[in-house]
């Protein structure tokens, strides 16, 4: 299970156990139920390497929005704490709103357009995910006001749009790895009967904040993983 929220899922993970159905959580933390393992990435380093771009981005002095993740998702607070505490550091950088759009795309182009309409000076646009930066980016071309929009996640579309510089940057989130470690495991304890540690790390990808400069290089590492497992890349 990936849950969007830690604590909503977990009726359904009680189901599953007293069906004796074992359950794996990936990324975002299960608040209740039994599950074998858990697996996910540092968000807050996540948080802290995307703030740290925006402070270097606009050399300490500007105004930034933020949009947030699903409110009470593990994911969501831990990237938020990893972007705040580092904006806080640069005096200069003033932070005019900073509220959730659920980690939806469609969500975050309503935030946007609203936010948009409260502040006429913004310099950058800090998302908690990559689909909100993409709602985000449309929001901002319909109100033809130009400013950069940063996700996290390294989403084909998002890299794309970085490509075609309407997107200024992402965050790998190194989606490929967890789900890879999640299903290793979960089979290991299937075929193995080998029980998988409480609490696994995953590497965090690409501790860079992904830009048009070095889209090509995250890119040619992504096909060269990738081949390692016969899978393509269009």
């Amino acid at each position: 299970i990936v849950p969007i929220d830690g604590a909503g899922i977990v009726s359904g993970i009680e189901r599953a156990n007293k069906a004796r159905i074992p359950i794996f959580n990936l990324n975002t933390l299960a608040t209740g139920g039994e599950v074998i393992g858990f697996a996910g990435i540092d968000h807050v380093q996540l948080g802290r390497i995307q703030g740290q771009w925006a402070v270097d981005t606009l050399k300490g002095k500007g105004n930034v929005v933020i949009l947030e993740g699903t409110t009470g998702a593990s994911s969501a607070i831990e990237r938020q704490q990893g972007v705040t505490e580092t904006l806080k550091k640069a005096p200069g950088i003033k932070v005019l709103a900073s509220t959730t759009a659920k980690y939806n795309r469609q969500q975050a182009m309503k935030v946007m357009e609203d936010l948009l309409t409260r502040f006429p000076e913004i310099d950058m646009v800090l998302c908690a995910n990559d689909a909100m930066a993409l709602g985000a980016k449309e929001a901002i071309k319909d109100a033809r006001r130009t400013m950069k929009v940063v996700g996290i996640d390294a989403i084909p579309e998002t890299l794309e749009a970085i490509q075609k510089g309407e997107v200024a940057g992402t965050v790998d989130s190194n989606g490929f790895d967890q789900g890879f470690v999640a299903v290793d495991l979960t089979a290991k304890y299937l075929l193995k009967d080998q029980k998988p540690p409480k609490d696994t790390l995953v590497g965090s990808g690409m501790a860079t904040v992904i830009t048009k400069e070095n889209a090509g290089t995250f890119e040619k590492q992504k096909a060269e993983k990738f081949k390692k497992f016969g899978i393509k890349v269009d």
